[in-house]
């Protein structure tokens, strides 16, 4: 049974629910139950869950990465971080989706150069994985490495059509770059794919006061130009 199919999870828990009582030594049933629960945002149930995969095979990287899964979408930072950390340090060294996690963790933290550090690790073991590219990209963003993260965010904005969060990333980046232009037109793409988004129409409303405001300061110079060569 494939977990959720057609957006199913509330069934498919049902079912892994009813599976694992009647299969109790089974981890891989745990592992699932607490990946359908983290997909319902459920983290607390998920972490109910893992906790018993781990506890029925406490080497497994994957149980150990659902249990700090849920704990992160639980806001426990510190303890997710050690669980991470040792499975790619003790277990899986290349456990990318751990990476990713700690990544977003440390982000979370606003630890920005730690996480570049982990994202470019994936990239490395995983060049193609747009997750980590995207993140590597709005880690560079909030160290203020704009041209760095220019370059990634329009990678990632070419290579994910459809990509709202994507897209945003890059107007974000856009705008602090002093692009405004190009800012503006992925605010615009961003309400075409999302209406309802607060967010991205407030940033095109304020990109749109800027532009009025560098409008009237570009008027302002001419007309000092002007009058200054008309004295002459």
């Amino acid at each position: 049974m494939e977990i959720g199919r057609g957006g199913e999870f509330p069934e498919s828990r049902v079912c892994f629910e009813r599976y694992v009582e009647l299969m109790p030594a089974d981890g891989h049933g745990f592992q699932i139950l607490a990946e359908v629960n983290a997909r319902m945002s459920d983290f607390r149930a998920s972490l109910s869950a893992a906790e018993k995969a781990v506890s029925l095979a406490p080497d497994s990287a994957e149980a150990l990465f659902l249990q700090a899964s849920a704990l992160l979408g639980l806001h426990e930072y510190r303890e997710a971080r050690e669980i991470f950390t040792h499975i790619i340090t003790d277990i899986d060294p290349g456990h990318v989706n751990s990476m990713v996690n700690l990544g977003s963790l440390l982000g979370n933290l606003n630890d920005h150069a730690e996480a570049v550090a982990v994202y470019r690790r994936v990239l490395e073991i995983q060049p193609g994985l747009w997750q980590a590219k995207h993140n590597l990209g709005t880690s560079y963003h909030s160290l203020k490495r704009f041209s760095e993260a220019r370059t990634l965010l329009e990678e990632v904005y070419r290579d994910v059509p459809g990509c709202f969060e994507c897209v945003m990333s890059l107007a974000n980046t856009l705008r602090e770059a002093k692009d405004l232009s190009a800012s503006k037109d992925m605010y615009e793409e961003a309400l075409s794919m999302n209406a309802a988004s607060r967010e991205a129409a407030v940033r095109r409303r304020m990109q749109e006061e800027m532009d009025k405001v560098r409008e009237e300061a570009e008027r302002m110079v001419e007309e000092a130009k002007m009058a200054a060569a008309a004295e002459v």
